[in-house]
């Protein structure tokens, strides 16, 4: 199908190698020029994001990380009175690249992986180290394998991020959108691949793949909503 095929040149410093050192993740990085945040913002918007009526969002609280969908309802309804209707923009976008620069502040963004015509423009996969009993070494082991058969079996470039605490998310933008049905088929079969590097000692296999569902849900099935959505990388 056509957009099966990488996208391209990714911004900024997004460009991760599976088996790089992601270096001290406790200090600020410095901001890059206005003109780079832009075109990395421009990117994003391009090939990571599907839909701009809804997105995630992620803040820390007492210490722990809390997560939801954006804009709340009261968001919604005041814009509504406003006669207006709140999207994800550009702007959001270049502040969310600033803020991941300025460890700690703000809130990252997360998009979804499906749009509402049932597209997507990405697949991707979570890998969590969370929980007892998972070595060290098990999410590195199934990133590595997880980025080698996409890259050689897919023809397919990823953007591997530290997530925090072990895990890492690995992200496969397309040359286009795709049909969300297939891209959901072909996530659970490259998360099959992880599964097989996960010992079994380690317990159930920790690994979300995106688009989560075969199509665009509503807002009863909520994790579901839009294929799910993951936190941009930055």
């Amino acid at each position: 199908m056509q957009g099966w095929g990488a996208c391209g040149t990714l911004p900024i410093s997004m460009r991760t190698p599976a088996s790089a050192d992601t270096g001290d993740m406790a200090t600020p990085r410095r901001y890059p020029p206005a003109e780079d945040i832009d075109r990395a913002a421009r990117i994003i918007r391009a090939r990571l994001v599907n839909r701009t009526d809804r997105w995630g969002i992620h803040w820390l609280k007492d210490g722990k990380v809390q997560s939801r969908t954006a804009p709340s309802r009261a968001e919604r309804a005041n814009a509504e009175r406003a006669c207006k209707t709140r999207r994800l923009g550009l702007g959001d976008l270049k502040r969310h690249i600033r803020q991941m620069f300025a460890l700690n502040k703000g809130m990252p963004l997360g998009v979804h992986s499906i749009s509402t015509a049932n597209t997507s423009k990405w697949l991707a996969w979570d890998v969590d180290q969370h929980g007892e009993g998972i070595p060290e070494s098990v999410p590195p082991a199934v990133r590595d394998a997880i980025f080698r058969y996409t890259l050689h079996e897919l023809g397919l470039m990823c953007v591997v991020v530290d997530s925090g605490g072990g895990g890492w998310h690995i992200w496969a933008p397309l040359a286009a959108p795709v049909d969300s049905a297939e891209a959901h088929l072909v996530a659970l079969r490259v998360r099959a691949v992880g599964a097989m590097a996960w010992p079994p000692e380690a317990g159930k296999p920790k690994i979300d793949a995106f688009p989560m569902s075969p199509v665009h849900n509503g807002p009863t099935q909520p994790k579901e909503c839009g294929g799910g959505w993951l936190r941009l990388p930055g």
